[in-house]
């Protein structure tokens, strides 16, 4: 974890320290591995900010904008990290959608 990907866990979880956030995404990574074995969750995936890498980015940012009916839908988001940074990014939050295919992402690592 790196970069953005590494300001963007701080600034969600208050945690500024980076040997604590080490420690924080280590035990989050353990916790989800044992509810179910995503390999992106064994690599770290979820750390990575992949959405907001994508030159189409600012063409989906403006669009959301610019007509409030549309709607993203980001499906396979494991812990939601990509939708989470659209959401901080300004996104309407009405209009950001996420759904993986095992529930449990949502409701055992609360």
């Amino acid at each position: 974890v790196g970069g953005e990907g590494l300001q963007f866990l701080a600034s969600q979880t208050g945690i500024s320290d980076a040997d604590e956030l080490k420690k924080h995404v280590l035990a989050i990574q353990a916790k989800a591995y044992q509810v179910i074995a995503y390999p992106c969750i064994r690599i770290f995936g979820f750390t990575k900010l992949r959405m907001a890498g994508l030159p189409a980015y600012s063409q989906i940012k403006t669009l959301l904008h610019e007509r409030p009916e549309a709607i993203l839908l980001d499906l396979g988001c494991c812990f939601g990290t990509d939708i989470r940074k659209m959401a901080a990014d300004g996104f309407p939050v009405q209009n950001l959608v996420a759904c993986d295919l095992y529930r449990g992402m949502f409701t055992k690592l609360r």
